[in-house]
């Protein structure tokens, strides 16, 4: 089910529309399988995809180090909820707590978080892997949900569920399986 949020999450982004607000609570099951992101109600529109948006909005537990100290955030931010999504699935708690907001905002600015078991029954290594990335503190040091969406990971889940990831990712995807490398460049984008 995440590797679909992710995929949904991936579209939004490459649309230039950051979530702001992407959090286990806005992940919906229909009674046909189909799984939604709700409340669109704080989503930001960029003009590109190197904006940086400057209004603070999102559920406490799933805010970045960067909205939690005020400083200009793009679609990263949504990386990092997803971080957090991914690591709630897993440990089944949030992944940073705190008695009060002062004491959570304080450690998810210090990044602070209990580390995934090495239990590979319950957390593989590369899942592990990807948890730590989407939850570095700079939000530089993220992968954009296109990077999260070409690993090798990601491509095994979505490949065993039958689900195509949206463009460009998908035409790359569909390139590498016809053999067709040649028309991709360096940004995986077509050519």
């Amino acid at each position: 089910m995440t590797y679909v949020y992710i995929v949904i999450t991936g579209y939004v982004h490459e649309n230039k529309i950051v979530h702001r607000d992407v959090k286990t609570a806005n992940i919906f099951l229909t009674s046909q399988n189909m799984i939604k992101i709700g409340d669109f109600g704080i989503a930001k529109v960029l003009s590109s995809t190197a904006d940086m948006a400057q209004t603070v909005v999102g559920t406490p537990y799933y805010l970045s180090p960067e909205l939690c100290e005020n400083r200009p955030y793009n679609s990263k931010s949504d990386v990092w909820a997803l971080g957090c999504v991914l690591y709630e699935l897993i440990m089944l708690e949030h992944a940073f707590k705190g008695g009060n907001m002062a004491a959570l905002i304080l450690n998810i600015i210090r990044g602070g978080y209990d580390p995934l078991p090495n239990d590979t029954n319950r957390c593989s290594p590369s899942l592990k892997s990807m948890v730590d990335k989407m939850l570095q503190r700079d939000f530089n040091n993220r992968p954009s949900t296109k990077e999260i969406l070409t690993t090798e990971m990601v491509q095994g889940e979505m490949d065993k569920m039958g689900i195509t990831p949206p463009t460009p990712v998908r035409r790359k995807r569909i390139d590498q399986k016809l053999g067709n490398n040649n028309n991709i460049n360096n940004n995986n984008s077509l050519e």
